[in-house]
């Protein structure tokens, strides 16, 4: 079962239109301060938030945390988890765009822009739905699933380059091979439709024996897969980017975010869907997360989160 996806791009895409015809007719877009400014309280007001500050959307124990997820934060235990990385990845993206200034010349203006959703809670594992949006003199989007160890408490990841696709800078990110045996892993994707029309059409002559070698096809083959109109490529991070969808007949549905394979393109979303045996670690908070006792899988996450996200959204400074 798929979750319905916030109407994110389609509010981007009439942002984008209006900020176009302002340019057009040589009207800046507004700058409310000259420092990186956060004005998601004023976006949670005008989703209905009425004290325009914090709505909360999921509060839960899950083994020994208590999660808290809100429109302004994801807390674990009352320490924000996404507030600091989200900051400090704005302030390198302007860090970045201050090195391509030439002399005589302003910074562009930019609108700068993170959303964050709850998929699934699975024990210590909560696996994130990430989208950005960018809109300087065009736009720039994506969108993947990241899940996380909340019982992992190191502190930030300190990135040599700003790289949106590869999720938030958080040192606590796990990989789907951490939980389920490699081959399994391999014998399902090779199993997903998506991945064996790809390989049909690539001419493959065999399939790939490892999940190495399935990543160095993708590699080499980065518009293989088709689905929903557009090509999507399997990014070599691609066991990072998962979400437990829900439980079938013993085995556990998860599901793997994939990249749109061009920026004309990243506005569309495509998964894989694997059908995993249920390792004993993860037998028993898969089933709390199933009854919701604690946690929730990815089946009832749009009932969880009923359309609300948390919102982080920046201006660059003049």
């Amino acid at each position: 079962m798929g979750l319905a996806k916030p109407n994110f791009y389609l509010v981007l895409g009439m942002i984008l239109i209006c900020y176009h015809s302002r340019t057009d007719k040589g009207v800046s877009p507004a700058v409310s301060s000259h420092q990186p400014t956060t004005i998601q309280e004023i976006k949670n007001k005008e989703a209905g938030n009425d004290n325009g500050l914090e709505q909360s959307i999921w509060v839960g124990r899950v083994a020994d945390f208590q999660i808290r997820w809100t429109t302004l934060d994801i807390y674990i235990d009352d320490k924000r988890l996404l507030s600091p990385v989200v900051q400090r990845e704005f302030e390198e993206f302007v860090s970045v765009l201050k090195k391509d200034v030439r002399p005589g010349e302003q910074m562009l203006t930019c609108d700068y822009s993170r959303y964050f959703s709850i998929v699934s809670i699975v024990g210590p594992l909560a696996s994130l739905d990430d989208q950005y949006g960018i809109i300087c003199a065009k736009a720039s989007l994506g969108q993947r699933f990241t899940t996380i160890d909340v019982s992992n408490r190191q502190g930030l990841r300190t990135r040599t380059e700003v790289s949106l696709d590869g999720g938030p800078a958080l040192p606590n990110k796990v990989k789907l091979s951490d939980y389920f045996d490699e081959r399994t892993i391999l014998l399902a994707v090779l199993s997903d439709p998506l991945i064996r029309e790809a390989l049909r059409n690539e001419g493959a002559k065999a399939d790939p024996g490892t999940l190495a070698a399935v990543s160095s096809f993708f590699e080499e083959h980065p518009a293989a897969i088709s689905d929903n109109g557009g090509h999507f490529s399997l990014p070599a991070d691609f066991l990072t980017r998962f979400a437990f969808d829900h439980i079938e007949n013993n085995l556990v549905s998860v599901r793997i975010s994939l990249q749109p394979a061009s920026e004309a393109e990243h506005a569309l979303h495509s998964e894989l869907k694997l059908l995993l045996p249920i390792p004993n670690s993860l037998e028993k908070p898969l089933n709390l997360a199933a009854s919701r006792k604690e946690g929730f899988l990815m089946k009832d996450a749009a009932e969880v989160g009923r359309d609300r996200i948390t919102t982080f959204t920046f201006k660059t400074p003049n």
